[in-house]
């Protein structure tokens, strides 16, 4: 027994050591043809490879990386723990009232920012008018509670009704782990979210041109009775490559949280962290992970003599997906991608020129290792 055991341990090293090498790679990644896609690695597998392999060094405890296109968690701690959000709730507060309100419509302030000592404030007073335009700017980049309130009210008629709206929609956003109880993100018994939903939200935001304008935005000039010069607090914007968005916060019980969006190379990736006491260099940490393990691939055939078709003609049409596809994947998964298309018997039988077997020849299945990843149409170029 224990020489089965020890034999056992020796080969899962050996796996891993295999699978690090092979991932470490010779030129650029590709998807090729093989009968050996569905079988050689399972996800436990591919997910031990991942933990033996350098992991983001951060203090927060709960995180979530994020891409931008596809949703895909590419690494996550901890990252669906009920945790109090602080002030990233108020991505959440925006968006609602980006989509259920006029920009120019003119509100009349009732709430005394003054009067709420302690908290970070747009610093409006009862009386004041400014535009919901003018308050959004209040609410994201000085994180200002007092506008959260003065949104909540005019968007939702009153506090309470704003944020049914807001749990209303995280429930049709699917984030399951969300719950508010108030716009701003002050601590409260049921206010929570986690580190993947926070993510989650803040990529559907900033897929808002409006909100993506926001909270990009370095500073920005208020003008009511009185001029309001408001700073972005996100320090990470314009200090590390890529970064355009998106909310900090901060309260006793989150610590700080945060939700950070870089775009590189025409690739949106998005960071949710809670509970860090340096969430600005957990960020960098997690941007420098995710950019330095991950690499963006089309869902496409390889050129190759198995995905061409002979018409009676006598010419090669090559086959391609007919519908565009990227995906990110670990550098150390590449090595496990396959593609196979299986043709319709009714298309064989034509001419490979003829017009409407160019529309929709087939499918092609993409795999990583065992899990099917997708099933696309396939045309003839």
């Amino acid at each position: 027994m224990l020489r089965k055991l020890m034999l056992r341990k020796v080969l899962s090293v050996a796996l891993i050591l295999f699978i690090f090498f092979a991932g470490t790679g010779f030129g650029p990644p590709a998807i090729i043809e093989s009968s050996d896609g569905l079988t050689p690695l399972y996800q436990y597998q591919l997910d031990l490879v991942q933990k033996e392999r350098n992991a983001p060094n951060v203090i927060a405890p709960a995180v979530a990386i994020i891409d931008g296109a596809s949703g895909k968690a590419l690494y996550t701690r901890n990252a669906h723990q009920r945790l109090a959000p602080a002030s990233v709730t108020k991505i959440m507060t925006a968006i609602l009232a980006i989509e259920n309100g006029q920009l120019g419509d003119y509100v009349q302030i009732k709430v005394n920012g003054y009067a709420m000592p302690g908290s970070s404030i747009m610093g409006i007073y009862p009386g004041e008018v400014l535009t919901l335009e003018d308050l959004l700017y209040g609410l994201l980049l000085p994180s200002g509670n007092d506008a959260a309130l003065a949104i909540a009210q005019h968007v939702g008629g009153s506090v309470e009704r704003f944020v049914q709206m807001m749990n209303e929609k995280a429930a049709k956003l699917g984030l399951a782990d969300t719950h508010f109880v108030n716009p701003h993100g002050l601590d409260e018994d049921g206010h929570y979210s986690s580190a993947y939903d926070l993510a989650m939200l803040g990529r559907y935001a900033m897929n808002n041109p409006t909100f993506a304008k926001i909270v990009g935005t370095k500073t920005y000039v208020a003008r009511g009775r009185t001029t309001y010069t408001l700073v972005n607090g996100n320090r990470l914007l314009g200090q590390y490559e890529g970064v355009d968005g998106v909310k900090t916060g901060f309260t006793d019980n989150a610590g700080q949280s945060y939700v950070a969006s870089v775009t590189r190379n025409g690739h949106r990736v998005f960071v949710g962290l809670i509970k860090s006491t340096d969430r600005y260099t957990d960020a960098r940490r997690l941007f420098d992970y995710a950019f330095a393990n991950f690499v963006w691939m089309d869902l496409a055939l390889p050129s190759s003599p198995f995905y061409s078709i002979s018409g009676k003609d006598g010419v090669k049409r090559e086959l391609k997906v007919a519908v565009d596809r990227a995906e990110p994947f670990g550098r150390w998964e590449t090595p496990y991608l396959r593609s196979f298309v299986q043709f319709d018997d009714d298309v064989l039988q034509k001419e490979a020129g003829d017009a409407k077997a160019k529309e929709n020849v087939g499918s092609a299945k993409f795999y990583l290792g065992s899990s099917i990843l997708g099933e696309l149409p396939v045309k003839l170029n």
